[in-house]
């Protein structure tokens, strides 16, 4: 084997090059020598280096030059005395074809030597042999250390020292490492050390070697950085494509799992009735030009009814058709009681005019009977009683009573957040409008406006819409300033805010496949996995500008970064996502569709951290270098060192503080539990914008007209069989205004309906007792046409009762009157609308009242189907209590088993899950310290804090762990003040995020992301001052164990 020494080569088995090496024990060097040492220093190292060069061009030969391993050729190898009792400086070692790992040498023993990557290679002048090349620096080049504790606490010097120098002389050159111990030992002085090549990183005491995959990731990132960054964004750019077919469904329904009753009810109704969906035509004149508006209202009812599209299933747009069938069988709707009244009055009449033609008949009654035209007036009232309710909309127009608007309502066959379809709607009706040109109807001040639960709907989905937009840009900008004030470095927006461009993107594209439409919890997502996302990303920026400022080259530090963050952030960011990924386990779409995308969010954020950031690294260092101590100062001062400080200050009173916090969150969660901490005041989750929009305020002078019931403020009760309508109603008209028993609607009771409709109603009462009572009157009023004069007999003739009289039927109604209760195959008499006796709004009396509606059953036995938003409220929350506390439990699970598998010492894990536990726990304190309730969404913050929480105690207690492995006995301190800072950055990121959803009018979205942003600071804060103030405690009383 070939041998160097002081730059000469010497054959296998020489023994002049033995002899020079390995010549017995170690000998002292005088200082009058240290001149003639430095020189014969300087020309081996630069001999090492002119070998490492010829090594190098033996690398970038072909592979069939490549011989096989003839022996073990020494390259170069000089061992340098640092200082007396300090070990070994490895100044240069090369071995052809076989690279070096890592060797560390400390406090006279090895501490650890891996060796990998065995190649074959053909030496110079065409000799065999392998490389062997040293890939990273040893700290211990830099200053003395103290054994590393991940290897052997406190080892015993005699063993170190045996294992680090063999017995003089057992090993000859080339076949061991001895004799160049004993040289080294010879040539051994105290001089200073010097600093180590900035070219060449060191590992820091404490911290594993590099892994083969970290090493050939970072070369892979490093040369194909620009192919990896244009491959990321054309995956994102595609992802466009399906990110602009995803929807938003803003309707409640759309929270709901497709078997809640609710929803299975709502789909077999649209099935079976058309035209639920409403849009409101307002024509308005200020003029109050009643005859332009009527004259347009009748072409353009004309025009739509004509349309051939299908997207109109009716117009309704005037009641004379009722008024008409009224007036036609006025007799039947005049009351029995009247009815009677009016018979005996007749007859009454009818003996007196008989006894009065009698001549010898004597009056003895102080009272004449009436007169039978007092009697046929009478009657007429009664009779036009039904057609006068009528009269307030002139000539059967819905026409408001200040005369200045007039409405038509066009029905649509259209789902709750069809935003297409109400768009098509809207066009084709405006299309229409434009076309008859309302301006030339009268004086001209005719103008046209929309309104109706469509519109409404539109309107909140575009406004949600808007607000996203707002929510996702302030989250980027304030997000990217944050990260400037931490690194201060431009660069770092650059490379957070390219890194995570393509996962976002990706995330919503798989949305778009997973879950087809945003609702109202995932409509803010997008800046939610922003703030979350980016967490990752910055622990692993911020741990690479850490190597670079110890003077690490690029590829090496996204080397070491990725081997000493890969575990920390693969674990948070697991955390997370199993966090998000609990949700799915719900029924609940609200919950299961949040769990959707935040789980492929936080997965490929994370992977956007370990694949395209250190890519985007490498990429912007070939265009702009960062030196070594470039930019050396970043904002973790300003992040940490008043955590740090209060920490180290006083530990034992941030542990006081900490217990005080807990008792105090305790009391008041318990007082919220026992007061029922949901939220049932649905006023509170609606959307609460300032002003009103023109729809709304058509809207409410609508509702002047034709009452709440055309509002959205009942229930409608469909069967299957036309036999069950009637008992069903009946039996429910029997309990109108009834209190039910233990029903939780208040202290006082409130009846939980306040009436019942159907298509019955619109018929005459007790037709079949009136028959005969009308036959009665008819035959009397004949009778006494004999004894009237012209005039009676014609009002008699204009107001007697037909001859032919018979009940009427549902069949028999009038189309435009039957409309709304007639389905979609011409079925009449199935359906019930149930008027609310309370608010909507109210979630307890919407319990009562859907669950009592479900509990009538019908005659046939089949379920009646409810339809409404009282169903769907009431759904919501027996989901919410059902689901909540199951998606609660999966992500404690989750979290637990990843902290177990995360750290190896017991202390380590219990610590961290503490952590997590104090944080949610103060969380919940003081949510309800606020009097904040829980609701559909915010419930949502518990499974997610669990994720997000763990986050920061695992990154803060895995620094302390690497720190106490090196033996650093400021461990907490360098914990803090390094990745405390980072953790207090993403755990602000994460605020920015939840905090932005203020930026929409849905009081539920702004309580979630309140919910949140309170869970982030409790969690931190637990994670950096309480965590933290218990591990100095602990380590103090193990080192005064330790002295004693």
């Amino acid at each position: 084997m070939a041998g160097v020494d002081g730059g000469r080569v010497h054959p296998a088995g020489d023994d002049e090059g033995r002899a020079d090496l390995d010549d017995g024990e170690p000998e002292e060097v005088g200082a009058h020598e240290l001149g003639a040492e430095e020189a014969r220093e300087h020309e081996d190292e630069h001999r090492v280096e002119e070998l490492a060069e010829e090594a190098d061009d033996v690398d970038q030969r072909a592979p069939r030059q490549r011989a096989a391993v003839a022996g073990l050729a020494l390259g170069g190898l000089l061992l340098r005395r640092v200082a007396p009792g300090h070990g070994f400086r490895l100044c240069a070692l090369r071995l052809c074809g076989f690279r070096f790992c890592a060797v560390r040498l400390c406090a006279l023993r090895f501490c650890a030597l891996r060796l990998g990557a065995l190649r074959l290679r053909a030496l110079p002048g065409g000799r065999p042999g392998l490389v062997l090349r040293l890939r990273h620096d040893v700290s211990a080049w830099h200053a003395p250390r103290r054994p590393s504790t991940s290897h052997c606490r406190r080892p015993a010097p005699s063993r170190c020292r045996a294992r680090l120098l063999p017995p003089p002389g057992a090993l000859a050159l080339g076949a061991g490492p001895a004799a160049c111990y004993a040289r080294a030992a010879r040539h051994a002085s105290p001089r200073p050390r010097r600093a180590p090549p900035v070219s060449r990183p060191a590992l820091r005491a404490g911290e594993a070697p590099l892994s083969a995959f970290s090493k050939r990731l970072a070369a892979w990132q490093s040369r194909r950085a620009g192919t990896i960054v244009a491959a990321a964004f054309l995956v994102g750019a595609a992802s466009l494509f399906l990110v602009k077919d995803l929807g938003l469904n803003s309707a409640w329904t759309a929270l709901l799992p497709e078997n809640a009753p609710s929803v299975q009810d709502l789909e077999h109704i649209q099935g079976r009735v058309g035209g639920l969906s409403t849009l409101t035509v307002a024509l308005q004149s200020e003029a109050k030009d009643v005859e332009a508006m009527q004259a347009f209202a009748r072409d353009l009812v004309e025009a739509l009814e004509g349309e051939e599209s299908g997207v109109i299933s009716s117009v309704d747009w005037n009641v004379t058709a009722y008024a008409d069938f009224v007036w036609e069988h006025r007799h039947l709707y005049a009351e029995r009681e009247d009815l009677e009244e009016i018979r005996d009055a007749l007859q009454e009449r009818l003996r007196h005019e008989r006894a009065t033609a009698n001549p010898f008949y004597i009056d003895l009654e102080d009272e004449e009977p009436p007169d039978p035209s007092e009697l046929i007036e009478r009657m007429q009232s009664q009779a036009e009683e039904g057609r006068e309710k009528l009269d307030r909309f002139p000539g059967g127009f819905y026409l408001h009573p200040d005369r200045d608007l007039l409405v038509l309502f066009v029905r649509a066959d259209l789902k709750g957040g069809d935003a297409i379809g109400s768009r098509g709607l809207m066009r084709l009706v405006d299309r229409t409008v434009a076309d008859l040109d309302p301006a030339s109807y009268g004086a001209g001040d005719l103008t046209v406006e929309y309104a109706g639960d469509v519109v409404v709907a539109l309107e909140e989905q575009e406004a949600i819409a808007r607000e996203l937009v707002i929510a996702t840009v302030a989250t980027i900008v304030i997000v990217l300033l944050a990260i400037y004030f931490f690194f201060r470095r431009l660069r770092s927006i650059v490379l957070l805010g390219g890194a995570l461009i393509p996962p976002v993107l990706v995330t919503f594209g798989c949305a778009e496949l997973a879950v087809d439409y945003l609702n109202t919890s995932t409509a803010f997502l997008g800046s939610i996995v922003i703030g979350n996302g980016v967490n990752p990303n910055i622990i692993w920026l911020s741990r690479y500008f850490e190597e670079r400022r110890r003077g690490a080259e690029v590829e090496a530090s996204i080397a070491a970064t990725h081997q000493n963050v890969w575990l920390g952030t693969l674990t948070a960011s697991l955390a997370a996502a199993l966090a998000y990924g609990s949700l799915m386990v719900t029924d609940f779409r609200g919950f299961r569709d949040f769990g959707i995308i935040g789980f492929i969010g936080m997965v490929l954020c994370w992977l956007g951290a370990l694949v395209l950031l250190p890519a985007l690294t490498a990429l912007f260092e070939r265009w702009r270098p960062l030196g070594a101590t470039d930019d050396g100062t970043t904002g973790r001062g300003v992040y940490a060192a008043l955590f740090s400080r209060i920490v180290h200050r006083s530990p034992r009173g941030v542990l006081a503080f900490s217990v005080l916090l807990t008792l105090a969150s305790g009391i008041f969660v318990t007082r919220a539990v026992l007061a029922d901490p949901l939220e049932y005041d649905f006023k509170k989750l609606k959307s609460n914008r300032e002003g009103t929009t023109a729809a709304r305020a058509i809207n409410r002078r609508v509702h002047e007209m034709v009452g709440s019931s055309a509002q959205g403020n009942g229930i409608a009760v469909v069967v299957d069989h036309v036999g069950d309508l009637e008992p069903l109603e009946d039996a429910l008209e029997e309990r109108e205004g009834e209190v039910p028993r233990d029903t939780p609607v208040d202290e006082e009771g409130t009846p939980l309906w306040l009436s019942v409709h159907s298509l019955r109603d619109l018929l005459p009462k007790e037709q079949e007792a009136k028959l005969p009572l009308l036959a009665d009157i008819r035959q009397t009023l004949l009778d006494l046409r004999e004894f009237a004069d012209d005039e009676q007999r014609e009002e008699i003739d204009a107001h007697i009762p037909p001859e032919e009289l018979a009940t009427l039927g549902l069949d028999d109604l009038p189309e435009p009157v039957a409309r709304s209760f007639t389905e979609r195959d011409g079925t009449r008499g199935r359906i019930l609308v149930i008027e609310a006796n309370r608010s909507i709004w109210d979630g307890k009396y919407l319990l009562a009242w859907s669950r009592a509606l479900r509990e009538y059953d019908t005659e046939s036995g089949d379920p009646a189907h409810l339809a409404g938003r009282g169903p769907v409220f009431a759904d919501m929350i027996d989901v919410v209590v059902r689901d909540g506390p199951r998606a609660i439990l999966w992500s404690f699970l989750a979290t637990l088993v990843l902290s177990l598998l995360t750290f190896r010492r017991l202390r380590e894990r219990l610590l961290t899950m503490m952590s997590l536990l104090l944080g949610i726990g103060w969380m919940a304190g003081l949510m309800a310290s606020i009097g904040m309730k829980l609701n559909f969404l915010n419930f949502v913050a518990f499974p997610i804090t669990f994720g997000n929480g763990v986050d920061y105690g695992v990154n803060v207690m895995r620094r302390y762990s690497l720190e106490t492995d090196d033996d650093n006995p400021d461990a907490v301190r360098a914990a803090i003040e390094n990745t405390g800072g980072a953790v207090i950055l993403c755990s602000l990121t994460t605020i920015i995020g939840y905090t932005s959803l203020y930026t929409s009018a849905n009081q539920a979205i702004n309580s979630f992301g309140l919910a949140m942003a309170i869970s982030e600071v409790t969690c931190v804060v637990s994670a950096v001052l309480t965590m933290p103030a218990i591990l100095l405690l602990l380590s103090r009383r193990d080192r005064a164990a330790d002295d004693e």
